[in-house]
């Protein structure tokens, strides 16, 4: 979701070091000048192999290498070669990256995945081609993985298998050396997010055949049968957002799909899951959406033909799904897409604060994680998605990148897709609640002073329309190295405005940089905006989607979903996830012989009738044995304002109706509540809405 822009902007330094230039032979390791102990930060010095320095991960290593490369060009480009290593690497595997420099004392080591989602059995790899140096290879190398097992001695090219008995954080380290006498000591981290993780039965392996500006894409097809089934039978098809390091996979999407078992409870009424991973998910909307043109496809191919798809794009993903189901319309090839489900999707435009995204681009001299950014700012996806983009050559009216106004034209000639029902949800707010600061407020503040470089830079939000700063920077030593000021006017309030919102600003306010420290003024910013997600011909930033009645009106959106708050992008939360559960049984139930009917042991909320309603809602449920149950009305807010019934019921189906009313007696305005139906093992929400 990421998705997303997803979710660790400096942080994108998950990925990290690995191999040297063209190696001599086939086992001699790459070796490289030495660099003078002056030319690098004080921060990478510390790691100096003396086994007392600070735990190290990706972030540190990935600056060492970057500040390593600034002395000489022949050191590795740590985020290529990163990439290349994890793409090799199996889904438990975890390659371990080293930067051995003895003569400036500088040893660090750290895993090229920061997590793992298969902490009871994962293997790590220790390779030549990931051990960086300015001298031969170690005689002598012993790891501690973390795993109450202590030291055990290794060489070049092991598997080294680890099993955890708990989730968190690990510290490994790393002894090397002529003999076990006369070693250096590298200590790093490992988090162990959790110990188990569900294996998809199959991989599709796609490529898209139509190209697009010269070129295709491809991508994986992770398959996830619903329990009983062999093969797919009713696809759901998932397609995945922006993700900024191409280092997410099964277990990376899984678990931002799952959250309140959403996954497991769709297979839980016989739908098969087909969650497509793209090679490049950076690279053009066009070219992955002709990936998953392929994929719907490869899909109807093997299932009935009276079985209808549903697709549901992530973040930039329901963008890619928007131009695949129009272009397959627009050119006569079917796609039998029986609904489409836009989570939190850009289809208006995403928003990275401008200054931060000249933030990024000033200190890409310096950084290795701004370096990254910088790149990724410059990807053909984040440039067709972002509403602002920044140039090389700062201009006073910020606009987006040629490429998004080729794309919107496209998909404007295309139209929307007509076929299926097509269904929107956003993170942002539906009252117009904005991010927490004013339009043109300081956002972030960079300083560091001492005798010989002082650093100083802001970064400010867009302003409503007046003229402003977004950024100023200045670096010096002895004289000024590099200095910037970046002013802009008519620009809309994008940075403040109700959206699914992104945490960028804390981020840097808690990563490491090789000079003083980052401080956020406000820990986050609109990513997606709310209007942009239910794609609303609104001129308001901040229109009170909740409050419209003429709400579907504004949007091509058959029905739509957003909060009252405020809430991180792509983030599926208990409400959320029932409606779009709903949304889904709905789907299956009309194009196929799947009922929406409650699985196994589950409850089974659901109104009877229409919903919206005006005068009073029916609701059916069943309870799977004899037990108290309180059925409960909530507001926006999660207070219980009626309670429909509280008392012990015999096991089977039953009904209940809701008068409109509170407890009070009181008629309720219309909008939007929710239905809690609990017993004492579990419980369950529904969504409802009253009309005028």
């Amino acid at each position: 979701m990421h998705a997303r822009f997803a979710s660790r902007l400096l942080l994108a330094a998950a990925s990290m070091l690995g191999t040297g230039a063209a190696r001599a032979g086939a086992d001699a390791p790459a070796t490289h000048p030495l660099p003078r102990a002056e030319t690098l930060s004080a921060s990478v010095l510390r790691f100096d192999g003396s086994g007392q320095a600070p735990a190290a991960n990706v972030h540190v290593l990935q600056q060492v290498a970057f500040e390593l490369r600034r002395t000489d060009p022949t050191w590795p480009d740590a985020v290529k070669l990163t990439e290349r290593a994890l793409a090799q690497a199996g889904p438990d595997e975890i390659p371990i990256a080293v930067v051995d420099v003895p003569l400036v004392r500088v040893f660090v080591a750290a895993t090229m995945r920061d997590k793992t989602y298969r902490g009871a059995s994962v293997v790590f790899t220790l390779d030549r081609e990931n051990w960086t140096g300015s001298g031969a290879p170690p005689a002598w190398m012993a790891l501690d993985c973390g795993d109450t097992l202590g030291f055990r001695v290794v060489h070049m090219g092991d598997r080294i298998p680890a099993h955890y008995a708990t989730a968190g954080t690990k510290l490994l380290r790393l002894r090397a050396g002529s003999s076990p006498a006369s070693f250096r000591e590298a200590r790093f981290t490992l988090s162990v997010e959790r110990l188990t993780m569900p294996v998809p039965d199959d991989t599709l392996h796609v490529a898209g055949t139509t190209p697009y500006a010269g070129a295709t894409n491809t991508g994986d097809a992770y398959v996830y049968l619903a329990g009983g089934h062999s093969r797919i039978v009713h696809p759901l098809v998932v397609v995945e957002g922006f993700d900024l390091s191409n280092n997410q996979n099964w277990d990376e999407l899984y678990v931002l799909l799952d959250r309140e078992d959403l996954i497991e409870r769709v297979r839980a009424r016989g739908l098969d899951l087909v969650v497509l991973n793209f090679a490049d998910a950076t690279d053009y909307i066009q070219r992955n959406a002709f990936v998953l043109v392929t994929l719907l496809e490869q899909i109807q191919s093997v299932v009935d033909p009276s079985e209808p798809l549903i697709v549901v794009g992530a973040s930039s993903g329901g963008v890619i799904a928007h131009y695949a189901l129009a272009w397959m319309e627009t050119h006569g090839v079917p796609h039998r897409v029986s609904m489409f489900l836009s989570m939190d999707s850009p289809h208006l435009g995403a928003d990275v604060p401008l200054g931060i995204q000249y933030w990024f681009n000033f200190f890409s001299d310096f950084s290795s994680g701004a370096a990254f950014i910088r790149d990724r700012l410059n990807s053909p996806a984040a440039r067709q998605i972002l509403i602002y983009h920044f140039t090389g050559l700062p201009s006073g009216l910020p606009a987006p990148d040629p490429l998004r106004r080729r794309l919107m034209t496209e998909l404007g000639a295309m139209g929307w897709p007509r076929i299926p029902r097509k269904v929107a949800v956003a993170n942002g707010s539906g009252t117009g609640i904005g991010q927490g600061f004013a339009p043109g407020d300081l956002l972030l503040r960079y300083n560091y002073h001492s005798l010989l470089r002082r650093i100083d830079s802001s970064v400010w939000a867009v302003t409503a329309g007046g003229p402003g700063p977004v950024f100023d920077g200045r670096v010096s030593a002895v004289v000024p190295l590099k200095a910037q000021t970046v002013n802009t006017i008519d620009t809309h309030p994008l940075d403040n405005a109700p959206g699914g919102w992104r945490t960028t600003l804390l981020q840097m306010d808690t990563t490491a940089v090789p000079y003083g420290d980052i401080v956020a003024i406000h820990p986050r910013h609109c990513f997606v905006p709310t209007v942009s997600a239910l794609a609303l011909s609104v001129p308001d930033l901040f229109h009170p989607v909740l409050a419209d009645p003429a709400i579907l009106a504004h949007t091509p959106f058959d029905t739509v979903y957003c909060p009252v708050e405020n809430q991180d992008h792509v983030m599926v939360t208990p409400e959320n996830a029932e409606w779009m559960e709903q949304e889904i049984a709905r789907a299956a139930a009309r194009g196929s012989l799947i009922a929406a009917v409650p699985p196994p042991g589950a409850l089974g909320l659901r109104l009877l009738g229409e919903n919206p309603f005006r005068d009073a809602a029916h609701v059916a449920f069943r309870v799977p044995e004899g037990s108290r149950v309180r059925l409960s009305v909530l507001d926006l807010a999660g207070r219980r304002i009626a309670t429909i019934l509280d008392g012990r019921l015999e096991p089977g189906d039953h009904v209940a109706t809701w008068s409109g009313r509170t407890d009070r007696g009181r008629p309720v305005e219309a909008g939007i509540y929710f239905l809690k139906l609990e017993t004492q093992a579990k419980s369950e929400t529904a969504r409802l809405t009253r009309l005028e």
